[in-house]
C-alpha cells in the first residue's frame, strides 16, 4: 500500500476526481466489497461474479477479458466505475486485495482465502516468469530481494488474516469463501456468494450457466482470443493451450506446496505462522 503521505498527496492533486469517486461511493447503499488474498483465485471468483450479474439482470455486456473490470471494478482505484451504477436495484460489487479498513465499515463483505502455502506458491511461479527464475523460493518465502511493494509477502498475507479476524464485528455481514472449496464444489459456492451479494433469482439454472462459462478453459479461451467461445466450452476434443508467459489462469492446483518447500522452509514457515497468524481459518498448518 503507498504511504497515506503520498494518496493525500495525489487526492490534493485531483481534488476533482477524488470528489467525483466520493460522489460515486455514496450513490448508492447496497455495495457488496470482495477481499481478496493475493493468489487465492481472485479472477476466477470475481468472473464467477460479473457472469452472475450480468446473467441475472440480462446486461449487454460482452466478455473480451478475464478482469471485467466496468461489472465488478477495483475499489480505490478512481478511475474504475461500475458501468450499471444507474440501475440501483442491482448490487455494486468492488474488488480489493487489501485487508479490512474503516472504509469498509458497516458494509457487507465477501473474503476470498486460500492455503497460505499454495498462495506463495503461486505468487512465486509468476514472480519466476518475470524475473526469469532470479532467485529460489527459499529466497522468496523469506522476502530476501523481493520488492515488497509488488509481491505481497508471507508477513503481509498473515496480517491480511489478522486484520480480518480483528474486524468481522465492523462489517454489516461477511462470507468467507474458501478457495479449496470453491474448487471442489463451484456450483455450489457460486450459489452461497450469487446469494450473499442479493443477486435476483438465483435459480439452479442460472448457476450452471455462470459455472460452465467461467470454466477455466473458457476463460483461457477468453484470454486468448478477446472473446467468448460462442459454443461456451467449444469442441470437447479441442486441444486447450497450457497458460503462457503472463497468464493469469493457472490449474490453481491445491497443495502444489508440497513439491516446493524444503525442511528449511517448513521450519520457517511454521514459525511465523505459530508467532503471528491469530486465525488459522480451518487450515491446518502444522504437517505438511
Amino acid at each position: 500500500m503507498r504511504p497515506l503521505s503520498v494518496r493525500l498527496l495525489r487526492n490534493i492533486r485531483n481534488p476533482l476526481q477524488f470528489i467525483d469517486w466520493t460522489r460515486y461511493q455514496f450513490s448508492r447503499g447496497n455495495d457488496v466489497y470482495l477481499s481478496t488474498l493475493p493468489s487465492s483465485g481472485t479472477h476466477w471468483l470475481r468472473f464467477l461474479i460479473a457472469k452472475g450479474i450480468v446473467d441475472a439482470y440480462d446486461l449487454d455486456y460482452a466478455f473480451t477479458d478475464i478482469r471485467p473490470e466496468s461489472v465488478v471494478p477495483t475499489f480505490r482505484d478512481k478511475t474504475a466505475r461500475f458501468a450499471f451504477n444507474d440501475h440501483t436495484d442491482i448490487p455494486r460489487v468492488q474488488h480489493t486485495h487489501k485487508p479490512y479498513s474503516v472504509l469498509l465499515r458497516g458494509g457487507r463483505v465477501i473474503v476470498l482465502v486460500r492455503d497460505l502455502r499454495d498462495t506463495m506458491v503461486s505468487s512465486y511461479d509468476t514472480y519466476s516468469e518475470h524475473k526469469n527464475g532470479s532467485i529460489t523460493f527459499s529466497e522468496f518465502l523469506r522476502a530476501d530481494g523481493v520488492d515488497e511493494k509488488r509481491h505481497r509477502t508471507l508477513e503481509w498475507r498473515i496480517d491480511f488474516l489478522n486484520q480480518w479476524h480483528r474486524n468481522w464485528d465492523n462489517v454489516d455481514d461477511h462470507l468467507c469463501v474458501k478457495y479449496e472449496v470453491l474448487k471442489r464444489d463451484t456450483h455450489g459456492v457460486t450459489q452461497d456468494v450469487l446469494e450473499f451479494i442479493g443477486l435476483d433469482n438465483v435459480s439452479d439454472a442460472l448457476v450452471s450457466r455462470v459455472t460452465e462459462f467461467c470454466d477455466i478453459d473458457h476463460m483461457r479461451y477468453i484470454e486468448e482470443h478477446g472473446e467468448a467461445n460462442p459454443d461456451i466450452l467449444g469442441d470437447p476434443n479441442e486441444q486447450v493451450k497450457p497458460a503462457g508467459e503472463g497468464a493469469k489462469i493457472n490449474e490453481g492446483t491445491i497443495h502444489r506446496y508440497r513439491d516446493y518447500f524444503d525442511e528449511s522452509d517448513k521450519r520457517y514457515f511454521k514459525r511465523l505462522v505459530d508467532e503471528r497468524l491469530e486465525d488459522y481459518f480451518g487450515y491446518d498448518y502444522g504437517n505438511f
